[in-house]
């Protein structure tokens, strides 16, 4: 595990101390919020945009990045035929030239980020149902994959994208690394603010700015998408049950599950595992022993928002389904852990399973433990939203789904 992040480590979805710390604040932040307000309907917003972020693989970040290309091209034309009036206008006395610079100086930042913002929304939403409806297994897929990147991978110190970037980069895309929040006003310098001879252009060069204004909320906008989707971590931890490991450029399993352990995948979700299991048992032990939980759920329904949640989550005179689907989830969990270290010291003395049965085991497992974390999810969005609704959350005991 990492101290820091970088842009290498949170593409292979190495872990940083950092980003996990970052997540836990916002998780934290965001329970503050629905503490203090009694409100939480920006856990279940967010909750259910979030799924719409993560659905990102290689194919659908490069035709993203080429419908952005064909909107600001779109935009070309008028470019050009704004350098006539332009010529004419460098001509006039600076009586006329000063009050036109004065609005284009308000008018041609606020457009242009407008256009680009707007041009990135349409071009990530167009790719990302194209892709959706084209390979829906495959888009769904990648979610558990984005959000560990997002949430365990990335902190602080690599920086926001307006546009998802393919996770392998061919030599003749280098440019788009271009769409990094930070370098964007290295971009905007190079591209918009050259030495120009005419009067108007020299009066524009004032743009910078309020140009690097206008950036700085971009970039602002960005982090708070991050930080939104890791404050979602409330809903959809059970995803970190679900990051399966695939083999990637025609690997073995040894040297794909060397890595996989080496980025400390199996060992961060048996921590987490752990943590799970220790609360369920220290729940149903309060609960056996009729401890004096439930005089504390009572003086917490003073607090408007925090006896529902309490509620509703801890459930301490029941034991849902939904609790026993986290508690078989985090026994698959420390399970695959403890498999992958034995796999590793067979490997180490050249006995190591065949590459057949790795792969059985690794389908069976991951089949079952992602089915259990749809089903955990399912829950964890029916819960959110009738507490967001201030409703009173329905008993759940043993019925399976939330509509039966």
């Amino acid at each position: 595990m990492r101290l820091f992040s970088n842009e290498e480590s949170a593409k292979n979805g190495e872990p940083s101390l950092v980003a996990i710390v970052e997540t836990l604040i916002a998780v934290g932040f965001s329970f503050s919020i629905g503490v203090t307000y009694g409100t939480w309907w920006h856990v279940f917003i967010a909750a259910c945009v979030a799924p719409l972020l993560l659905l990102r693989t290689d194919e659908s970040s490069r035709a993203g990045i080429e419908l952005y290309a064909k909107c600001m091209d779109a935009v070309e034309p008028f470019g050009n035929r704004l350098n006539a009036p332009l010529r004419r206008l460098a001509l006039a006395p600076m009586l006329v030239q000063l009050p036109i610079s004065l609005v284009l100086l308000f008018l041609m930042p606020t457009l242009l980020f407008c256009w680009l913002l707007l041009a990135v929304l349409i071009s990530k939403s167009t790719a990302t149902f194209t892709f959706l409806v084209r390979d829906f297994v495959k888009q769904l897929a990648a979610i558990p994959t984005n959000f560990w990147k997002i949430t365990v991978a990335t902190d602080f110190l690599v920086s926001p994208l307006l546009m998802p970037l393919p996770d392998t980069l061919r030599p003749e895309e280098a440019n788009y690394r271009n769409f990094a929040a930070y370098r964007f006003p290295e971009v905007i310098q190079s591209s918009f603010f050259k030495p120009q001879p005419s009067n108007v252009t020299r009066s524009l060069a004032t743009l910078k700015p309020i140009i690097y204004l206008f950036m700085g909320i971009t970039i602002g906008v960005c982090f708070a998408y991050r930080f939104s989707v890791k404050a979602t971590s409330i809903v959809w931890f059970p995803l970190l049950w679900a990051l399966k490991p695939v083999r990637k450029d025609g690997r073995s399993w040894e040297t794909q599950l060397r890595v996989y352990w080496d980025q400390k995948g199996p060992q961060i979700v048996a921590v987490f595992s752990s943590i799970s299991i220790a609360l369920f048992a220290l729940k149903y032990a309060l609960w056996a022993i009729r401890f004096k939980l439930a005089d504390f759920i009572d003086e917490a329904r003073q607090v408007r928002g925090l006896s529902e949640w309490l509620q509703a989550i801890i459930r301490p005179e029941a034991i849902p389904i939904w609790h026993i689907a986290i508690a078989v989830n985090s026994l698959l969990g420390l399970y695959f852990w403890w498999q992958v270290a034995n796999w590793l010291v067979e490997y180490n003395h050249n006995s190591g399973p065949s590459e057949p049965h790795v792969t059985k085991v690794v389908a069976v497992t991951f089949f079952v433990r992602r089915l259990l974390t749809s089903y955990t999810i399912i829950w964890n969005v029916f819960i959110i939203y009738n507490v967001a609704k201030l409703l009173p959350v329905p008993e759940i005991g043993w019925q399976l789904f939330p509509w039966v």
